[in-house]
């Protein structure tokens, strides 16, 4: 139970943290810079080019190491995307450079928060997370370093398919990794201390 509540709060948290993202305009995450070019392709709202762009890794994975697919993955896949078509109608004030700057630290926090919180519930990682352990276990990297090169890759596919690029898509790519490492870890020595 208390891994489907874990996962429950990751997909709010990591969903909340895409809107915040989405909300300061300053450029979005890796996997939302993804989605958003997959929805110019197919012109449709973005929380449903997040569901094409998930279908589609939830393939790949699919092929590459199935074991990894979860109750968790298929959550992320298809959830997010409602949730973010939800959190988008909530009307934030961003007058100023400020709010915009403090929505966006504030987003890149929580997705990087709800990403480690869906590993930590051990019910299926999110599908790009999937594929990048699967690249972690073959080729023997650290997570953070196969985080920041999934990232790029999703950045410049986004950016082909029309996606802008910003200060946040940057910050997004060379922090999130960090932020799941870090908020693992401390899951873990609370883990710990509890035991």
């Amino acid at each position: 139970m208390r891994k489907f509540i874990i996962l429950f709060l990751a997909l709010i948290v990591m969903s909340f943290g895409i809107t915040l993202y989405l909300k300061a305009d300053l450029g979005v995450d890796p996997i939302t810079t993804f989605a958003s070019g997959v929805a110019n392709v197919f012109n449709v709202i973005i929380g449903r080019g997040s569901q094409i762009s998930m279908t589609l890794f939830l393939i790949i994975i699919f092929f590459l190491d199935k074991k990894r697919i979860g109750i968790g993955t298929l959550v992320n896949a298809y959830l997010t995307g409602e949730l973010l078509n939800i959190f988008m109608k909530i009307n934030i004030n961003t007058s100023s450079m400020t709010i915009r700057l403090l929505l966006l630290l504030a987003g890149i926090v929580l997705f990087g928060i709800g990403l480690a919180m869906f590993v930590i519930s051990e019910l299926g990682e999110g599908p790009v997370d999937a594929i990048i352990l699967i690249f972690t276990d073959k080729y023997n990297l650290s997570f953070q370093k196969s985080k920041t090169i999934g990232d790029i890759i999703l950045v410049v596919g986004g950016y082909l398919m029309g996606s802008s690029i910003g200060l946040g898509t940057i910050l997004g790519t060379f922090l999130t990794g960090l932020i799941m490492s870090k908020t693992i870890e401390l899951y873990k020595r609370f883990e710990l201390r509890q035991a």
